[in-house]
């Protein structure tokens, strides 16, 4: 592929993209993170903002007017 696609277009088009698209990568059911939770957390990969959020696939918050916001700190 050339430079002009993204790394996003990239992952669609490989094995792995197709296999994570197609939810073929035997990931693990969710679960509680702890014992005594009660909702069940899914696995999932992190990146950055080239690639679309799914629920397997989490991304860092920008950064907004405020870089010291304390939520998206502790999240990222």
């Amino acid at each position: 592929m050339n430079g002009r696609v993204s790394d996003g277009g990239v992952m669609s088009h490989s094995t792995f993209g197709k296999m994570f698209e197609g939810n073929k990568l035997n990931l693990p059911n969710p679960e509680p993170l702890h014992e005594e939770d009660t909702i069940d957390v899914p696995y999932y990969f992190m990146a950055d903002d080239a690639f679309a959020m799914t629920e397997n696939l989490l991304k860092p918050h920008g950064v907004g007017p405020d870089p010291f916001d304390r939520e998206k700190r502790i999240f990222n």
